[in-house]
């Protein structure tokens, strides 16, 4: 996996999945692989508000670390969480990132959900990411 600012591992996420974990005082990296099957939109989505507990922030680049989009309160109303939707997406690799608005040091966990235009159930993944 490629490193990260923070050196670590970027976690590999697909359409139609759902990830979670504890926020481990650094921000988060995610490694999205599109195909053709999913170009249409993809949606990132933060916004259950009782599997992620703090302010986020996502940023969603290209191979070339190009920011392609970001997004603080894109789920609506007061909840403050982060919802990314991009249309026509080119076949390739991509990195998203997860922040805290509120800094490095808060307690507390999330959850990522990827819904593909082509979209299925998602699959549920818990991250434990060590210490």
């Amino acid at each position: 996996a490629k490193p990260t600012p923070f050196g670590t591992a970027l976690i590999n996420i697909d359409c139609d999945e759902v990830v979670r974990d504890k926020w481990r005082t650094h921000d988060v990296y995610f490694q999205f692989n599109a195909t053709n099957n999913n170009n249409d939109a993809v949606v990132f989505s933060m916004c259950d508000e009782e599997r992620t507990t703090f302010d986020t922030v996502l940023k969603f680049r290209d191979s070339q670390s190009a920011l392609l989009a970001s997004d603080d309160n894109g789920c609506g109303g007061r909840s403050r969480r982060s919802r990314l939707e991009i249309h026509n997406l080119s076949t390739g690799v991509y990195t998203l990132s997860l922040h805290s608005k509120r800094g490095l040091h808060i307690e507390g966990r999330w959850q990522l959900e990827i819904i593909c235009s082509s979209s299925s159930a998602p699959t549920t993944t818990d991250v434990v990411t060590p210490i």
